[in-house]
């Protein structure tokens, strides 16, 4: 199931960045008209997705400090869902310099222009996209067969840093493709096979919505991280323009993502 849902997201920046390249010029649209998708795909999640009411009875008084200190979860206390977090966070990190940079690479060193730009992001994004879902269903299901998650999140994520370090040290349009072909690649089995295995380390059963809730910080956290980080890198050298740096980086991160899965003790 993981490996269905997983490439959603992808699905949704492919469908975004398809809407993009309608509106180029049209900076408000460029922001409302993915608006659009979301409202509407609320409203389909409120007609048709069964709910099951909480039992009134058992809840308290609700108090902010309650809910702020359910976002924390001690790490030496849930050892495998620390590092499953870190994993996450470290490898989406890296991930985030593409979503923030992918476009600049194809400007600034590529040499395409900004409105030409805006239509090879788009094919980028079909490639990277087509090739997540390749591998996505494909390592869920192989997973399962071997009973195995770390050594799929592991190499996946592996896989994940060489697409980064293609993307930064490309020089034609083509290894650009190639870049975001092997980043999909990866991101595929990774997508699916990590929240398998976040969803067997999870503190307490009994609070899996929140537990998952707190690890999604690590999903949306390194996307503002990122931006505030890559500039040590780019100015490396000087100019403001040193892509390959930043990149490498990426990979640094995304390697060390991939090492936190080797403590985890709780799964194969």
């Amino acid at each position: 199931m993981s490996g269905i849902l997983g490439p959603m997201s992808n699905i949704g920046i492919l469908v975004g960045t398809f809407l993009t390249t309608m509106v180029v010029g049209n900076t408000s649209l460029m922001f409302l008209l993915p608006g659009v998708f979301t409202f509407a795909a609320i409203g389909l999640l409120i007609a048709f997705l069964p709910d099951r009411p909480a039992d009134r009875g058992l809840l308290g008084p609700f108090r902010l400090l309650d809910l702020l200190r359910s976002l924390w979860v001690n790490p030496f206390a849930h050892r495998d869902f620390g590092w499953a977090f870190a994993g996450r966070f470290l490898l989406f990190t890296g991930n985030a310099f593409k979503l923030t940079f992918g476009f600049y690479v194809i400007t600034d060193r590529l040499g395409y222009s900004p409105a030409e730009a805006v239509s090879l992001v788009f094919t980028a994004t079909l490639v990277f996209t087509a090739a997540s879902l390749l591998t996505a269903t494909f390592g869920g299901l192989l997973s399962d067969r071997t009973g195995r998650r770390k050594v799929f999140v592991l190499v996946a994520s592996l896989i994940m840093g060489v697409g980064l370090l293609t993307l930064g040290f490309a020089t034609t349009y083509p290894q650009y493709l190639i870049g975001s072909a092997i980043l999909g690649l990866g991101t595929g089995t990774y997508l699916a096979v990590d929240m398998a295995l976040v969803v067997r380390v999870l503190p307490n059963p009994d609070n899996a919505a929140k537990d998952l809730g707190v690890f999604q910080i690590a999903n949306s956290l390194p996307q503002s991280l990122a931006p505030l980080i890559a500039p040590l890198f780019l100015t490396i050298g000087g100019g403001n323009q040193n892509y390959p740096a930043a990149f490498t980086a990426a990979l640094v991160f995304a390697v060390l993502g991939a090492l936190t899965v080797i403590p985890i003790r709780k799964v194969r």
